[in-house]
C-alpha cells in the first residue's frame, strides 16, 4: 500500500512540475495575448529613424486604432530615391525581413531597389485550402527576382566595414487585408470591399516563403512575359 501511495505522489508531482514548466505557447511571455499599443511618440521616432530595423511582436503590437503594426504597408521614401536616371533606384521602408514566425516576431527594414535590376517577375499562387493549384481559393502575389550584379540592398546605419550580407535577390509584393493582430482573414467577409483596409506589404522572398511553408501553404509560380522582353520598375 505504501509503495502504491509513493507512486501516486510521484506521478502527481510530475504532473504539477510538467504543467508549471511546460506551458502552451499562449502561456509563455513571448506569446502572451495582451496587446501593446505603439504610441504616437514611438511612431514619430520610427519616422525619424527609418533606416533602423524595427522589431515587433507579430500578434500583439497594434497601432492607435487597433490595426496590426507588423502589417504596415510598404512606403516609398521619395526624398531618398532617384528615378530620373536609367540606373536609378527607390528607397522603400517596412520590408518584412529577419523576423521569426515561430517566436512571433516581425522585423521591418528599409531597402534600396535598383529600377533596372529585375531579371524576371513571377506570379505566385498560394492556395488557401486543399486542392493545390486547383484549390477553390488562392492568394496571389508578385515575386521580383533581381540580377546577381544588381541586387536589392538592405539599408541601416552600420557601415559596410561592419560586415554582414546586405544583398537580397528577390522581393515579394503582396496586397493584403490590413486587420487587427492575430485576426485571421475570412474569405466571405472579404467579399465586402469595405470589410478590410487594403495594404501593399513587401517581403524578402525567403521570409515570405518560410512563413508560407510553416503554414503548410505551397507556392505555384508562373514567370510572366511582358511586352518588350525586359523588366523595369516604373513609379508615377
Amino acid at each position: 500500500m505504501r509503495r502504491v501511495l509513493v507512486i501516486v505522489v510521484v506521478v502527481l508531482l510530475f504532473i504539477l512540475v510538467f504543467r508549471t514548466g511546460c506551458g502552451s505557447r499562449e502561456e509563455t511571455p513571448g506569446h502572451a495575448r495582451d496587446t501593446r499599443t505603439i504610441t504616437p511618440e514611438q511612431i514619430l521616432t520610427l519616422a525619424e529613424n527609418q533606416d533602423q530595423p524595427w522589431r515587433l511582436r507579430t500578434v500583439q503590437d497594434v497601432l492607435p486604432g487597433g490595426l496590426s503594426a507588423a502589417m504596415l504597408p510598404m512606403v516609398i521614401a521619395w526624398g531618398q530615391s532617384d528615378v530620373t536616371k536609367p540606373d536609378g533606384f527607390v528607397v522603400v521602408h517596412h520590408l518584412n525581413y529577419g523576423g521569426n514566425p515561430i517566436e512571433g516576431t516581425t522585423v521591418l527594414q528599409s531597402v534600396r531597389i535598383p529600377l533596372d535590376g529585375v531579371a524576371r517577375v513571377e506570379w505566385v499562387l498560394v492556395p488557401l485550402g486543399p486542392g493545390g493549384r486547383r484549390a477553390a481559393v488562392h492568394h496571389g502575389q508578385l515575386r521580383f527576382v533581381f540580377r546577381e550584379d544588381r541586387p536589392v540592398e538592405l539599408l541601416d546605419s552600420a557601415p559596410r566595414a561592419a560586415g554582414g550580407d546586405r544583398e537580397l535577390h528577390d522581393l515579394v509584393f503582396s496586397w493584403e487585408a490590413w486587420r487587427a493582430p492575430g485576426e485571421e482573414y475570412d474569405v466571405m467577409t472579404g467579399m465586402d470591399p469595405n470589410a478590410y483596409r487594403l495594404g501593399l506589404r513587401l517581403y524578402a522572398g525567403a521570409q515570405r516563403f518560410l512563413e508560407d511553408a510553416l503554414g503548410g501553404r505551397d507556392w505555384f509560380c508562373t514567370t510572366l512575359r511582358l511586352p518588350g522582353g525586359g523588366f523595369h520598375f516604373f513609379f508615377i
